[in-house]
């Protein structure tokens, strides 16, 4: 069974993006940026699949350097150097991921391959930036990057799934590709510059006062014990999985009144 049916390839062809972002930060700093740069950097000859593809190369660079200087993810094999390289990395991705559409518009060059190239350059994104992130903080390979995985995995499956039904895609107020990836870098930054490193995110926490004061809770969750970045994980999880139910009704409603059973047999 192919990626595409019969039917697809006319669909493609007639495909235009239909969506927004809600969310703030995008609507008063990223998009603004992006049109800035777009309007004094870019000529408009440069293809816009072409700003795209730098920006995975970026996001590439970096991850080969994770997995070349330290392929264990571990906080002592981890250059703060590094760190601060795959913050620049994230925020020139995801500048140059919001410039591309820009010039396809300013160029009239939007087309149904653009959108798919740009997709298929996220989704390629999603499998890299959780092993450089986890580098930062050293994680290592454990279950709590299979944790920091699927946040990502899971809201890029439900965020296209529910394009495909529906037809748009509108990202909520508060997102991945927006407000996900400045959370990402100031991370990155903060293992590359801050006093302790990457070692900050792995060393145990000092308790002691807090202790004294609720022995049982404190005890009951581990946090006398446990490392940080394992109380990080499962934040990013509530927070992906909080938009899943939004994204799953939204299909539902399009399926109001029609087999639910579609949803699975196409």
């Amino acid at each position: 069974m192919g990626l595409l049916t019969e039917g697809d390839p006319p669909q493609l062809v007639n495909y235009s993006y239909r969506g927004g972002d809600a969310s703030l930060t995008y609507k008063y700093v990223l998009s603004p940026l992006a049109q800035f740069c777009v309007d004094h950097f870019v000529p408009m000859t440069m293809a816009p699949n072409l700003i795209t593809f730098v920006g995975l190369m970026i996001m590439v660079s970096s991850f080969v350097l994770s997995i070349l200087l330290n392929p264990t993810l571990e906080a002592d094999s981890q250059p703060r150097w590094l760190c601060v390289y795959t913050g620049l990395a994230v925020l020139l991705y995801q500048t140059l991921d919001n410039m591309d559409g820009k010039q396809a518009r300013r160029t009239k060059s939007s087309s149904a391959l653009g959108m798919l190239f740009d997709h298929g350059c996220d989704a390629i994104n999603s499998v890299i930036s959780p092993v450089t992130t986890a580098a930062c903080v050293g994680m290592g390979w454990e279950l709590g990057w299979v944790y920091l995985t699927s946040t990502v995995f899971v809201a890029f499956f439900f965020q296209t799934w529910e394009e495909y039904y529906v037809g748009e895609m509108n990202l909520p107020v508060f997102n991945g590709p927006s407000e996900g990836l400045l959370m990402t870098a100031v991370l990155c930054f903060f293992s590359g510059l801050s006093p302790q490193g990457p070692h900050f995110w792995t060393r145990a926490l000092d308790l002691t006062a807090l202790h004294a004061l609720a022995p049982a809770a404190l005890d009951a969750v581990g946090l006398s014990r446990e490392v940080l970045a394992a109380k990080i994980t499962p934040g990013l999880i509530l927070i992906t999985y909080s938009n899943i139910w939004a994204w799953i009704t939204i299909v539902i409603q399009f399926f109001k009144g029609k087999s639910l059973l579609l949803l699975f047999l196409r």
